[in-house]
């Protein structure tokens, strides 16, 4: 390559390849001719030089040719002119070029083909494409030459001398340039910089080389002198303490405090997704001292995080199960479920006066701790007793006690180990062994016992041949062919072969496919273990099989002895069958179930399905449920788990508000105002758009839910319909006084699928007014009108009365000024997620005593999302925050010393982290002291360490969620 074509690609290209082209290019030999490297590229190494500037606007590089260097291109360029002067002979096709200096020399043998060599002498673009080789073949190929231009090499030799010399000095000078800027450009005074170049010029590199390795210096000098917005950014400490100040953090000491401080810089920058890593191993002390008090709420450490992190310095001492001192030898009377209380009801029993009005009996109520007025209103007592002026508080007590036990329970649970998630996953389990390595042993030992039974009956089995049986027939003949067949060194004949193997078995290729040979055994243990090996694959599939269909009825007739092989436990097998939702919940617990907590209203005004939830095929006024299950710890013990809390209603209902498509939650009496309203408005709608539905019936046999088909059916009874419906709508417009000038109606203009209720747009009001003036009309003309009219007037006219008073019940319901629009569903403990949840967890803590277990569990955010989806963030407020909070302020004043622990429980899966409240005595006896009421909206937090208040958005989480 000629230093034209380097000039050329340096003007092309722009930016970093202009970099990578003059690095590689310009200051490298090429073809034995090198280019001079300017002061402006060789540059002061205090700005990096122009090279620096390559490809941007300013400043523009110039590459100086010195006079000695332009003589030799002038004559190199002479030499390619004379060899264009004499190019003759062009072909007239020529082939495609490969590359840019085949494509200039095609331009140019086009044009000289056209006459037009002067064109090609004056471009030296096209002239320049000689100097590469490729350029001067492709002439060679395509032309022929009057002679051969080699004679003028010995000038053009003579100039690379000249070029070659005064590269040697620049070479000279570019070094001498190294060596000042290693002494005084403060970006190379590192010791180690100076000992790599040392090492560069040791291994031959040269100066181009060593000038990129300094840039590449001088680039990380210049970064470390600039602000970074990241710790990882960072390349020495003064850039750290500057990003620490920046956000007013003090320079941390340990590894756990920069993760800490990196954590407060990425929500400062506002950094939306803090994941998992962003929060693991974090200091919670530095993040609480340092953090902005949002930052802390939303990105602090959930319980279970803080507690990991005690555990991990050593701070956080856990009681063993199974709290040996908790369980005196004589007695677990403690383990008794604890009795729910009215809080209500207690508080009226306690009242001091004799009798008053219902309102003074609640408001003296109220006035008592844990009294909460959401119970007396959904228990159905503000309707009992409203306005009476005599109620005594015995008689209201009463009420209560029988009118306060809002939540019905629902179960459904697999009894047993749920070792799959499948339904009915029995051979789930049973392909699962196998494969396993246990698995692999049961099958080796069923195929060892169909080995020895094969070998055992070997003579009955097989289809070879004993000699001695040929032998004793004297069919030598036979045996004849099986000594030739078998070509056996020695034997020529079946005589030498029973001499030989008189003991020996012969296989042939009609049963054994041996390739038309005869197969000879000395014995039946041989001829037996040949054929058993020739099968392996077989009786391998035989085995696999036999120990499946073994298995299968052990799990029917011995289930024990199944548990036991196949899950190394005789605990019995749930089937997932049993369970709706069996995959959304970890495998490997036992008893798992399913518990949805159902509103029955004790009066029974509201309906069963009044609002339904989305989860199960009944879900007919399900407040929440839940799903749990018992599982190992991995330390000992037992953990009652509950995996999953949620309210499908109270979940759509938030997530309404937040939309700005629904407003508050709605008060018993707004519910029973609804149900009402919606009752009367469905009647009256039954009458009157049954009516309609009545006459289309009484006129062409069907309702008005078919009248794209009355043309087709009844085209007689149309047209007359039509003419009929014409006639009312023209004297309808002249009893109300229409202009004169007004145009009546015709057949034609009422359309085939007319309805009433289609033109009433479905106001059932304006449906019934047009249905009443049409019959008044039919029966003002019945003695012109048919038959079927007359007869549906006459019973819609029957109908009115009843008709009316469903519209005058819906005006006085209208005008009763209860509001129930862009409202949502109301239901006891549907006022807020900590209201549902606490019911929730004060009945799941309650089970969890009942069941014998060690721990109460709650799980991670990470295996709620793996098992049910939805959104991380949203599990992590929820399970790491909210539920924990709210199950401690239900403990803490039963046992001021209850705590969580983080524990380690087993699934069939894997391992999980997951937060344990202890299930000690004294909690349990303090639960029992305290009892558990039935209705309570939670109060304030009790301390939590590390952790903070909850923030708003965590009232927003959805707790759970498939």
């Amino acid at each position: 390559m000629s230093i034209f074509t380097a000039i050329g690609r340096v003007l092309r290209f722009a930016g970093n390849e202009v970099l990578d082209v003059v690095t590689d290019v310009i200051t490298r030999r090429a073809d034995d001719d090198l280019v001079d490297i300017t002061p402006e590229v060789d540059g002061d190494f205090q700005d990096l030089g122009a090279l620096e500037n390559l490809g941007q606007a300013q400043p523009q590089m110039t590459i100086n040719i010195t006079p000695e260097q332009q003589a030799g291109i002038d004559a190199i360029r002479e030499r390619n002119a004379e060899i264009l002067r004499n190019t003759i002979d062009v072909d007239q096709f020529l082939s495609d070029p490969t590359n840019e200096a085949e494509a200039r020399a095609q331009a140019a043998l086009e044009l000289i083909r056209a006459g037009r060599l002067d064109e090609v002498l004056a471009n030296n673009n096209l002239v320049d494409a000689l100097t590469d080789g490729d350029g001067e073949a492709y002439i060679a190929r395509h032309s022929t030459r009057r002679y051969d231009a080699d004679a003028d090499d010995d000038i053009v030799d003579a100039d690379f001398e000249d070029i070659d010399i005064a590269n040697a000095e620049e070479e000279a000078r570019n070094a001498k340039g190294i060596e000042i800027a290693l002494r005084v450009d403060p970006a190379f005074q590192n010791p180690q910089v100076k000992l790599d170049v040392e090492q560069l010029r040791v291994s031959g590199s040269t100066n181009s080389e060593i000038r990129e390795y300094l840039r590449a210096v001088k680039r990380e000098y210049a970064d470390a002198g600039r602000p970074v917005s990241r710790a990882i950014d960072a390349k020495n400490t003064d850039q750290l303490r500057e990003l620490y100040d920046r956000y007013d953090l003090p320079i941390p000491k340990t590894n756990a405090e920069a993760a800490a401080a990196n954590l407060i810089i990425e929500s400062a920058r506002g950094v939306i997704n803090i994941g998992p890593a962003l929060r693991r191993n974090i200091d919670i002390n530095y993040l609480k001292a340092h953090a902005p008090e949002d930052v802390y709420k939303k990105h602090g450490p959930t319980i279970l995080e803080a507690k990991l992190a005690q555990q991990a310095s050593g701070d956080l001492d856990v009681l063993s199960p199974p709290f040996a001192s908790d369980y005196p030898s004589n007695s677990r009377g403690f383990r008794q479920r604890v009795a729910f209380y009215s809080a209500a009801q207690d508080a009226v029993e306690n009242l001091k006066v004799k009798s008053g009005s219902y309102e003074k009996l609640k408001k003296l109520a109220l006035k008592q701790s844990g009294v909460k007025a959401k119970e007396f209103e959904w228990s159905g007592a503000d309707e009992a007793f409203e306005g009476r002026t005599d109620v005594t508080p015995e008689e209201l007590a009463e009420y209560l006690q029988q009118n306060t036990d809002l939540i019905r329970e629902e179960e459904k649970m697999a009894q047993g180990v749920m070792r799959s998630a499948s339904s009915g996953g029995y051979d789930d389990g049973i392909d699962e062994f196998l494969d396993s390595p246990n698995g692999q042993d049961y099958i080796k030992n069923y195929l060892e016992m169909l080995e020895e039974g094969f070998k055992e009956n070997f003579t009955y089995q097989t289809n070879m041949q004993d000699i001695s049986s040929y032998v004793a027939a004297d069919n030598f003949d036979a045996l004849d062919e099986f000594a030739e067949k078998a070509g056996i060194d020695g034997v020529s004949n079946g005589r030498e072969l029973a001499e030989k193997y008189p003991d020996g078995w012969v296989a042939t290729d009609a049963y054994y496919n041996t390739g038309f040979e005869a197969k000879v055994f000395g014995s039946e243990e041989a001829a037996a273990n040949w054929e058993w090996r020739d099968n392996i694959d077989s009786y391998e599939q035989q085995a696999r099989e036999g120990a499946e269909n073994n298995l299968n009825e052990l799990r029917v007739f011995d289930p024990y002895d199944f548990n036991l092989t196949v899950y190394g436990s005789n605990a019995p097998v749930a089937d997932p069958a049993e369970l709706e939702y069996a995959g959304y919940f970890p495998s490997g617990g036992t008893d798992m179930t399913e518990t949805r907590y159902v509103f029955d209203d004790p009066t029974g005004d509201l309906p069963e399905g009044y609002f339904k939830a989305g989860h199960f095929d009944d879900d007919e006024n399900v407040v929440a449920h839940a799903r749990t299950g018992q599982f190992p710890i991995a330390t000992g013990g037992t953990a009652y788990h509950l995996g999953e809390a949620q309210s499908d209603v109270q979940q759509a209902a938030r997530k309404a508000k937040s939309k700005g498509t629904a407003g508050p939650t709605r008060t018993r009496e707004q519910e029973l105002f609804k149900d009402n309203y919606d009752n009367v408005k469905d009647l009256f709608r039954q009458y009157v758009v049954g009516s309609e539905n009545d006459l289309s019936h009484k006129i062409f046999g069907y309702g008005i839910g078919r009248t794209g088909m009355r043309f087709r059916d009844n085209p007689e009874a149309l047209a007359e319909y039509k003419t009929i419906v014409a006639d009312f709508l023209n004297s309808r417009n002249e009893a109300r006084g229409r202009s004169p000038l007004f145009v009546k109606l015709q057949p034609e203009d009422i359309t085939d699928n007319h309805s009433f209720f289609d033109i009433a747009k479905g106001d059932t009001t304006k449906l019934n007014v047009r249905l009443s003036e049409f019959a008044k009309y039919i029966q003002e003309n019945k003695d012109k009108l048919p038959r079927p009219y007359t007869a549906w007037s006459n019973t819609h006219t029957a109908l009115s009365p009843t008709i009316q008073k469903q519209s005058d019940e819906l005006k006085k319901l209208e005008a009763s000024g209860i509001n129930v629009e862009n409202t949502t569903v109301g239901a006891p403990m549907l006022e807020s997620t900590d209201a549902w949840l606490d019911m929730v967890l004060r009945r799941q803590l309650n089970d969890a005593i009942a069941s014998g277990a060690d721990y109460l569990t709650l799980p991670n955010p990470q295996m709620v999302k793996d098992y049910t989806g939805g959104d991380f963030e949203g599990h992590r407020q929820f399970y790491g925050n909210i539920a924990p909070k709210n199950l401690m302020n239900i403990v803490k004043p039963a046992d001021p010393t209850a705590d969580f622990v983080p524990l380690r429980m087993v699934t069939g899966k894997q391992p999980e982290d997951v937060l344990g409240l202890p299930l000690t005595k004294d909690l349990m006896l303090g639960l029992r002291k305290m009892g558990m009421p039935k209705y309570v909206v939670p109060f304030g937090g009790v301390g939590l360490g590390t952790l903070g208040a909850v923030t708003e958005d965590e009232e927003m989480a959805t707790g759970g969620g498939l």
